[in-house]
């Protein structure tokens, strides 16, 4: 029975991301004239189930935002119907980084006394799961209120000691907070879930990742605040293949020409730039990218395949919404928005 529903789960995943957006469709997307050109387009691909009733109708882009977000919580329901134990962790990790991503953007609405202007769009399933009540933050006037509102969180504990610290509200530590806590729940879905073979190749991805979201975090910090050593040592991240003394020559480098050739004997970060990659900050999300692409391509195991698709999904969903910035501005694409790998 178990073997069953596996293979029905894999099968399914599998055809979930045959329907995916291609490198084509995603330009003549791009190509639209208005926001309703953008729900035509897209009610021609598999995203028709949440934007056929709106062809024609009056739309902001807030809602073909949140409506874009709530496909990927309907293909985990149809997932849930064949087991339902097996998405608790994959929609806690989907729940997770929305959490992180408001919770960012409202602190630094917070930080510039402005907290009554953040407005934030709750898709259905998230209202339903989350212990945080999202459209209460603009009533929020002091950090005392912010930390009332998370308090049946887990957000508590680990934003708490930041919060109350003395002097200006550090952004980049909260930052660094929020995302040791979502790369935490990925581990804990690969130790949970993943067989031997697969959590290896997972955590060479996952070590890899972690080492160069530490250089392009070195790098910003560098070359944008000129942070001290010290400061930039308790932002990084835990848990990478780096070690402390490799770790502290990019930190040392006396300029970031240095810093950049350091960074260069990082083996994926010396691998993009050779393929072409000029952004810096690119380069940890390629790296999930690459490893969910392989995993749809060759991995067997059906949690894999669900982690995969959720990754695969996410940044569809973001290459969509900023179709939809440009649309909305006026900023025409020449060439799809898309990796050339």
């Amino acid at each position: 029975m178990i073997s069953y529903v596996s293979n029905a789960v894999f099968v399914r995943v599998k055809a979930m991301y045959s329907r995916r957006l291609r490198e084509n469709q995603l330009f003549r997307l791009s190509l639209s004239k208005n926001l309703n050109e953008v729900i035509e387009h897209l009610n021609k691909t598999d995203y028709s189930p949440v934007f056929s009733s709106l062809v024609g109708k009056e739309i902001h882009r807030e809602t073909l935002e949140l409506l874009l977000r709530e496909k990927l919580f309907q293909d985990l329901d149809v997932l849930s119907h064949y087991d339902a134990s097996l998405g608790e962790h994959f929609y806690k990790y989907v729940l997770t980084k929305f959490e992180i991503y408001n919770i960012g953007i409202f602190l630094v609405f917070l930080k510039a006394n402005i907290a009554k202007d953040f407005v934030s769009k709750v898709p259905t399933f998230i209202e339903k799961n989350t212990k945080i009540d999202f459209k209460s933050l603009n009533s929020v006037i002091t950090r005392s209120d912010f930390l009332k509102l998370i308090q049946r969180s887990d957000y508590l504990k680990i934003l708490e000691p930041i919060i109350n610290s003395e002097g200006e509200l550090d952004l980049n530590k909260i930052g660094v907070a929020l995302h040791r806590h979502l790369e935490e729940v990925l581990l804990r879905i690969s130790k949970k879930y993943f067989d031997k073979k697969e959590k290896t190749i997972f955590l060479n991805s996952f070590r890899s990742y972690i080492d160069t979201s530490n250089f392009v975090k070195i790098f910003r910090l560098r070359k944008y605040f000129n942070s001290d050593d010290e400061y930039i040592r308790s932002l990084l991240l835990p848990d990478g293949n780096l070690t402390l003394r490799k770790l502290n020559e990019l930190i040392t480098s006396k300029d970031i020409d240095s810093l950049v050739e350091c960074a260069k004997k990082i083996k994926w970060v010396a691998k993009l730039i050779k393929k072409g990659v000029e952004r810096f900050d690119e380069i940890p999300s390629l790296i999930r990218l690459d490893w969910a692409k392989w995993c749809m391509k060759f991995s067997r195991s059906t949690e894999v395949m669900i982690l995969a698709y959720i990754i695969l999904k996410e940044a569809e969903i973001k290459k969509i919404i900023k179709i939809i910035e440009n649309v909305r501005y006026g900023v025409f694409s020449s060439k799809p928005d898309v990796e050339k790998r």
